[in-house]
């Protein structure tokens, strides 16, 4: 059986429901803010398309504190540990037009999603820090990120945008860059960042 359409922080209970009726999670997909898991009775063997690529493994819970909802990485993002500590992150993704897609996720930091309108790509950024981030402009003070705030960006046709994130003692560099696809309603965007040690 696959259950989909729920979102990431309800999977477990689903999952907890089904258990009670003989059932036991088989594999996880998450992306965005959706979840799909597919569940299966014990005896009954799955062959190989229970982990694909695109597949989140079930995340283990922490030894203190609530069970983390998301994944430790999102499909097709590339991580790499720094020398200095710091991590760095890319990912490309295809945006439909009106998806809200997760592009980057720096597990513990933040999430950011973009969402592509006709004219417009809307950034929000989940904080998953447990602390405030702050915007860091090029001039004037810092600004608090709202987790549901959206910023436009205007990009007929290319963009490319750079977001300054303070998250307690760590300062992330984001680097966005939007092409119109060449089908119309749809944008290639590739993100990149670096957050410090």
């Amino acid at each position: 059986m696959i259950v989909s359409g729920v979102s990431p922080r309800e999977a477990d209970a689903v999952v907890a429901a089904y258990g009670e009726l003989g059932l036991a999670e088989g594999g996880r997909l998450v992306e965005s803010d959706w979840a799909a898991v597919l569940l299966a009775a014990p005896e009954v063997r799955l062959h190989g398309g229970a982990t694909s690529a695109r597949t989140a493994a079930r995340p283990q819970p922490a030894a203190a504190g609530p069970p983390e909802s998301l994944p430790s990485m999102l499909p097709g993002q590339l991580e790499t540990r720094l020398p200095d500590g710091g991590l760095a992150l890319s990912s490309a993704r295809e945006l439909p037009t009106g998806a809200r897609v997760a592009v980057l996720l720096a597990q513990g930091l933040f999430r950011l999603d973009l969402r592509h309108l006709e004219d417009t790509l809307k950034i929000s950024i989940r904080n998953l820090a447990g602390t405030a981030i702050y915007s860091l402009p090029d001039a004037g003070q810092p600004a608090t990120i709202l987790t549901t705030e959206d910023v436009a960006i205007e990009r007929p046709v290319a963009t490319n945008a750079r977001l300054c994130l303070r998250i307690g003692s760590r300062e992330a560099n984001i680097v966005l860059s939007a092409l119109s696809g060449p089908d119309a309603g749809r944008a290639r965007v590739t993100a990149q960042a670096i957050v410090g040690p």
